[in-house]
Formats: C-alpha cells, structure tokens, sequence
C-alpha cells in the first residue's frame, strides 16, 4: 500500500480572506491532514495550529526547513550587477543603503508597505534606496505605488532574477513585510549572508529572528513601524552587523541541512512500517 506524505508550506486559512473562506478551507485542510499518512509541518506556530484539529495528532510532525550554503557574489560584484539590472550609475549605487528582499510580488508578502514606508525613510536618510527582486501579480499596482509617492529614484522593481540569494550582500538590511508566511526561506538565505532582517511577526518569522537580537520584528500592516525599523537599521550600522553576525549564527546552527534531510527520512522510513 503506498503511503501519502505533504508538506504544508503555510496554512491558506490565515489568508485575509472572507470568513466563510477560511471556514471551508480549514475544514478541506482537516480533511488533507485525516487522508495523508503524515504531514510535515515548517513552524511551531503552523504545527501548534494543525495539533488542535481532531484525530491527527500522530500524523503530523515538525520539521524546520534547512539551507545548504549559498555561493553569494562579493558585494562590490553584486552591487555593480544590481545597479545595471535596475539602471543605476554603479559608482552612485555603491553609496546607497540599500534595503532590499527577494519576494513573490503577491498580496500577501504586503510589498505596498514597504513601499509607503520609504518616504519616512528617505527623508531622514536620503542615501536610501529599496530593491524588490521578484515578479507576479501585483507588479503594475507596486509601480503605480511607487510613483503615487514618488519615490522612482529610491523604490525599484528588479524583476525575476535567477538565483536570486546571489545578490543579497548588495543589500544593507534584508526586509519581509508579509501579512502571512510559513517558515520563509529567503529569511535563512538572508541569515548566511550576514543580513539583519527587519520582518513582520507573522507565521514561522519570529522562531528565526529574535527581536532586537538578530534583526527586528514589527506588527504586520505598520507603514509607520516599519519605517522607524528600516531608519534604526540604517543608522545603527554596529548593531546591523551585530544582527546579521546572530543571525547567521542561529541559520547555521537551527536550520541544518544536514538535519533537514535525517529527519525526513526518518519520517519517510518511519510511514513505510
């Protein structure tokens, strides 16, 4: 008999969506959980949610993502890469402070937060600038933003870039507005490249960053809060560097690849009996 193993990589019901939505969709990922022989759950918030559900507590199990190391480019090379994809002179690019993020363009990563944030920024630091690598839906409605707060000069749009990780020691602080997210990856790539990370306390976020220690954790849809974060973040170069130095520390040491791979075998061998 063959065996049913998912992984769950956010639950859909802590979307802002219509209540009745979220009560369909709870009850259709109850049922997901009852049909598979296990499921793995990224975070101790989504598994702490999906162990209140009725007659699966032995068929789910908590597995923190793991990261391999990450060939990064130097940050003179990833700068100067950066600056032509977003058509910037280099030599001024290099002096920016750069707040930047690797993100699908999607309601839920919240990137218009980002964005209305930057005018507060600016004005106390006007050598700042934010890059978004990523593309998808919202595209057309984050330029439009970007241009409602005239912010063409300091707010670009990168678009898709392979091998996105690469470019992230251009990249002052590494930021995560989302509204909802699993155990996000980009924030352990962000770890290995040293990056202080300002993000938002939802899903699985805040068992990788400890507040004030490795980066800082805001409210969600919180312009204002962000925006004092990202300016503390510029201006407290000493503290950023001590941030990304614990970061990287926990990435490495939490989120083994190594790890990842031992326990889900042992879970692959553990539902063949």
């Amino acid at each position: 008999m063959k065996k049913i193993i998912a992984t769950v990589h956010g639950w859909t019901f802590n979307e802002n969506r219509p209540l009745y939505q979220r009560i369909a969709i709870i009850f259709f990922s109850w049922l997901t959980l009852v049909l598979c022989h296990k499921t793995i759950l990224l975070s101790e918030k989504e598994y702490a949610q999906a162990a209140h559900f009725p007659f699966i507590k032995e068929k789910i199990k908590m597995i923190p993502l793991g990261i391999k190391p990450i060939r990064f480019m130097s940050v003179d090379g990833a700068k100067q890469e950066l600056a032509k994809i977003i058509g910037m002179d280099v030599g001024e690019f290099t002096k920016k402070s750069v707040i930047g993020t690797v993100a699908e363009l999607h309601p839920n990563k919240a990137l218009d937060n980002v964005i209305n944030s930057m005018p507060a920024v600016v004005s106390s630091n006007p050598q700042a600038v934010a890059v978004i690598i990523g593309t998808g839906e919202n595209r057309d409605n984050l330029q439009k933003l970007i241009r409602e707060n005239k912010m063409e000069k300091n707010v670009f749009l990168a678009g898709y870039l392979d091998n996105a990780s690469e470019y992230l020691k251009a990249f002052s602080v590494f930021v995560l507005s989302s509204i909802k997210e699993g155990l996000p990856y980009c924030i352990l790539e962000a770890g290995l490249a040293s990056l202080p990370v300002v993000a938002t306390t939802v899903g699985g976020i805040p068992e990788i960053i400890d507040d004030m220690k490795s980066g800082i954790l805001i409210q969600p849809n919180n312009p204002r809060e962000l925006a004092h974060a990202l300016s503390f973040m510029i201006e407290h170069p000493d503290e950023r560097r001590k941030y990304g130095t614990a970061l990287k520390e926990k990435v490495v040491t939490k989120f083994s690849h190594d790890k990842m791979v031992w326990m889900v075998d042992g879970l692959y061998g553990e539902a063949g009996k």
